[in-house]
């Protein structure tokens, strides 16, 4: 039998789907968004795994005991297979909210941190009978700071840019009536003022 023999790649296959379905819910409930290289994704769904069929192996174990037999060794058992499933995504869940709440402090927004702080500055500008309008204090690449109230914010797929209602300049010379056009490519920082 060869080593790359199709019927050995399907077993390591077999083998490896349940540290890598716990690896993915972990990695989804715990908010990990740090992008891994596939050696260290295939290393973290071994790992998983042992761990999964070192669990199932003892509950297997813990059965024959009782007169049930099963094997997590034997492909012939889909009750098995379903069970180390099932353990694998309850395992990916438990080491998830670990790292949501253990690790990260529990509140995490995923995604486009800008994309996040925008709409929920929407949501509150918006929120109630009145409108409140969010102030912005912005830092252009050249040092220049304009405060004045957001009319828009692109959030992605479209450019970062900003639109101020009413500017200040930070020499306080330059103030005008109107909506001022920043684009993305001007902008060093934003800082959103509370409303």
């Amino acid at each position: 039998m060869e080593l790359f023999d199709a019927s050995n790649i399907l077993l390591s296959i077999f083998y490896l789907v349940p540290g890598f379905l716990s690896y993915k819910i972990t990695r989804y409930i715990g908010v990990i968004e740090k992008t891994e290289t596939a050696i260290e994704i295939f290393y973290w769904s071994l790992l998983l795994s042992m761990v999964n069929f070192s669990v199932v192996l003892l509950v297997s174990s813990g059965t024959q005991l009782l007169g049930l037999h099963f094997s997590i060794l034997t492909v012939d058992s889909p009750f098995t297979y379903i069970l180390l499933l099932a353990f694998s995504v309850a395992l990916g869940i438990v080491l998830g909210l670990i790292f949501r709440y253990l690790f990260k402090g529990g509140h995490i927004l995923r995604g486009d941190a800008w994309k996040n702080i925008v709409k929920e500055k929407e949501k509150e500008a918006y929120a109630g009978k009145e409108a409140k309008p969010q102030k912005v204090i912005v830092e252009l690449t050249d040092g220049e700071l304009i405060e004045g109230i957001l009319y828009h914010a692109g959030v992605s797929p479209d450019p970062r840019d900003v639109v101020l209602h009413n500017p200040v300049f930070s020499d306080k010379k330059k103030q005008f009536k109107g909506i001022l056009f920043i684009p993305e490519h001007m902008i060093k920082d934003v800082l959103f003022k509370e409303a």
